[in-house]
């Protein structure tokens, strides 16, 4: 009994290396008298991984990187006004508060009957609200009585001088019994006309806690409202300790709502204060001079200060600052042939106003600066002008532009250049792709 080995003919496939079984063809087992012959399977799986293992051409050559599309600008100096933003908040003229003189049940009138509400336009004596004290009710009461009951002896008294049967002194203390029940009936009333609450000058309210009709009041002096004074308010804002330099009295100042770039109002810096609170800031009183639209007063808005103006200033916009950490930096272009090296550069800023943030250190005059696209840079990264056309090999890598894909491979039927090798009539009948069944197999023959 002998062997022979039948190798089996191979396809050769675009970018695939056909394996070397020349030296196979010579390969004779060796197989011991009642020893098993190897079969198709095992000898398959000993070789397909050596074969498959190159099969694959690796190509480590590593591409150049593409280079990041920017917008950048030249750095010029010229006229900057800084501004300085704050928050505030608005506070009136004149406040009044508006408390209880004892406790007992509060009532409104039919204006209010659901409780005083913010914002409220009052004139001066109108009633806003009334307490009712059964207490001081009823000392009213007692006074009017003991008022008429004094009143009373008195008239006796004068008649019974008159007739000449009592005395003049008695008539002298009846007159001071009326006078002191007329005192008693006077400050008795004018408690009470102090439970009905009326508006002690024109202006607006302004209520922290509503109160609602028929709530008990359990302490005198509770406050129910705040009244705003009419006249122009004021504007209380807070600023960093850190930017005392860059306050002054007399600064102008324009009054934003929150949120927006409307100005509701103008004025200027009337107050600073001497010392840091607690919180490392300072207060800063503006007085109003003009008001379009203010918000009412405990209101929050924002205080943008027009600091000094500069005649020479260098600025960049805001959006080429990077910040990371507390560091401020930006991406210095430098000129390479037809396109830009990146440089990230430390710098100090400053305010900004309108977009703009002026430099204090860091950058020159005529230094080239990413504005748009610099979030993509890194320090040493090729870069290109966005609005200047890029040429095919600036273009960077994407889904669009790959150049070999499973979808746009460059060998396939429709755009191969390189011509298919000749196949034979045996070989065309082999399958497409590269499988164990081209490793050459071995049969038994028998004599």
């Amino acid at each position: 009994m002998t062997h022979r080995i039948v190798p089996r003919p191979h396809v050769a496939r675009p970018n695939m290396a056909r394996p070397n079984v020349a030296h196979l063809k010579s390969f004779r087992p060796p197989i011991s008298k009642g020893a098993r012959r190897p079969t198709l399977p095992m000898a398959g799986l000993l070789v397909v991984p050596l074969v498959l293992a190159g099969c694959w051409p690796q190509d480590n050559r590593v591409p150049p990187p593409a280079k990041v599309p920017v917008r950048s600008e030249v750095l010029v100096a010229g006229p900057f006004q800084a501004s300085l933003t704050l928050l505030g908040k608005v506070e009136p003229a004149t406040r009044l508060e508006l408390r209880s003189a004892a406790a007992g049940t509060i009532h409104y009138p039919a204006r209010f009957r659901d409780g005083l509400r913010t914002g409220e336009q009052v004139k001066r004596g109108e009633l806003l609200f009334e307490v009712e004290n059964d207490a001081s009710r009823l000392r009213l009461a007692e006074s009017e009585l003991a008022a008429r009951l004094a009143e009373s002896e008195l008239d006796r008294a004068r008649r019974g001088v008159e007739g000449g049967f009592l005395a003049a002194a008695e008539f002298k203390q009846r007159e001071i019994d009326a006078e002191l029940a007329s005192e008693r009936l006077t400050s008795a009333r004018r408690q009470f006309s102090r439970l009905r609450f009326q508006a002690p000058a024109s202006g607006v309210l302004l209520v922290d806690r509503v109160l609602a009709p028929g709530s008990e009041i359990t302490a005198s002096e509770t406050l129910v409202a705040e009244l705003a004074g009419e006249g122009l308010p004021r504007v209380e804002g807070w600023a960093a300790a850190a930017e005392r330099h860059r306050l002054r009295a007399g600064l102008e100042v324009e009054c934003i709502l929150p949120g927006s770039d409307k100005v509701v109002g103008r004025g200027s810096i009337s107050e600073i204060a001497g010392q840091v609170d607690r919180a490392g800031t300072l207060r800063v009183v503006v007085a109003v001079s003009e008001n379009t639209g203010l918000p009412l007063p405990g209101e929050g808005l924002e205080l943008r200060l027009l600091l000094d103006p500069k005649n020479e200033a260098l600025t960049v916009p805001r959006k080429a600052l990077i910040v990371d950490g507390g560091i401020t930096s930006v991406f210095v272009l430098e000129p390479t042939g037809s396109s830009y090296r990146s440089r990230r550069r430390l710098v100090q800023s400053g305010a900004w106003s309108q977009g703009r943030v002026e430099i204090y250190d860091g950058l020159s005059v005529g230094e080239r600066v990413a504005v748009e696209g610099a979030e993509f840079l890194a320090d040493g990264l090729p870069a290109t002008e966005a609005n200047v056309p890029a040429t095919e090999a600036d273009v960077p890598a994407t889904e669009a532009n790959v150049p070999a894909t499973e979808a746009n491979t460059p060998a396939t039927a429709a755009n191969e250049t390189a011509p298919e090798p000749a196949v034979t009539a045996d070989e065309s009948a082999e399958p497409d792709e590269f499988t164990a069944a081209d490793v050459p197999a071995v049969q038994d023959e028998v004599d």
